[in-house]
């Protein structure tokens, strides 16, 4: 089956953290680089891969997990920096910078989160990979910090709203885990 070949150890996209993968199966929706070669995932496979999604799924107990591993902090400061340089730009008129008030680095984010979750659920669902309607649906998140960061991640929790996320997205989820890396390992560990 299908599946079979895209079933991997969760692999960490945390390039300032010394572990690179999470000894936990799941099923691998994008490819991934080891060296010069290419692990295929199952996006490739379906021949969607030109789709943005989550990282991972896997099932367990009824529930389908979705997992979206990705340094928001870094993303979120190359982003305010950008916003900065754009807003100090004395060439730009009154109207664009009106409307980058609008537009912050934070609503940049959750909009990717939430597109990146809608999207791993229509791929699952029209490909037919996984019943969705029985199934309870768990969206984790995790930030690429160390476990002892936790005001860190408290902080990007408040940032990127999870609250306002899971009302957003109410129909579709039952859960939003924002969790570190540390964290990850022992939430799989208990579930």
């Amino acid at each position: 089956m299908l599946l079979r070949k895209v079933l991997n150890n969760i692999e960490l996209e945390c390039k300032h953290i010394n572990q690179s993968s999470i000894l936990y199966k799941a099923y691998q929706l994008d490819d991934k680089r080891k060296g010069k070669s290419v692990i295929n995932g199952l996006k490739s496979y379906l021949k969607v891969d030109g789709i943005k999604s989550c990282d991972y799924f896997f099932q367990k107990n009824r529930k389908i997990y979705i997992v979206e591993i990705s340094d928001f902090s870094s993303q979120l400061d190359l982003l305010q920096n950008t916003f900065e340089k754009i807003n100090n730009n004395d060439e730009l008129d009154r109207k664009d910078k009106k409307i980058l008030k609008r537009l912050t680095p934070e609503k940049i984010i959750k909009s990717e989160i939430k597109n990146k979750y809608l999207n791993t659920l229509l791929i699952l669902a029209y490909f037919n990979i996984v019943n969705l309607k029985c199934k309870q649906k768990i969206y984790i998140l995790v930030l690429c910090i160390e476990e002892y960061d936790i005001q860190v991640a408290q902080h990007l929790m408040e940032q990127l709203k999870t609250e306002e996320l899971k009302n957003d997205l109410k129909l579709l989820i039952d859960d939003i885990k924002v969790l570190t890396v540390g964290m990850l390992k022992n939430y799989l560990e208990k579930i």
